[in-house]
């Protein structure tokens, strides 16, 4: 995806099923790396954040929340804490 990302032909459809997909597989690792901009300037897309989170949240909600707190003061944050605070999310 970084690839396709760089050379602007991205493929929004693909992106939210290997976002899912990777949150089951390595929500740490997918986490990251929809949390990081798409090139030098240029703003994440973070739904596939928000896809990711909420993958995370309903199979391992203490260990998202351990990365959620390394995310404070990060652009993203807000998207992490609206995540963590919605209702669908709750235990």
């Amino acid at each position: 995806m970084t690839i396709t990302r760089t050379l602007q032909e991205r493929d929004p459809g693909f992106e939210t099923k290997m976002a899912a997909r990777c949150a089951d597989q390595d929500p740490v690792g997918a986490a990251n790396f929809y949390a990081q901009p798409f090139a030098a300037g240029s703003a994440s897309d973070l739904a596939n954040l928000r896809t990711v989170l909420k993958r995370w949240i309903a199979k391992d909600r203490h260990a998202a929340e351990i990365w959620a707190k390394g995310q404070e003061g990060t652009p993203h944050f807000e998207v992490v804490s609206q995540e963590l605070q919605s209702p669908a999310q709750a235990n």
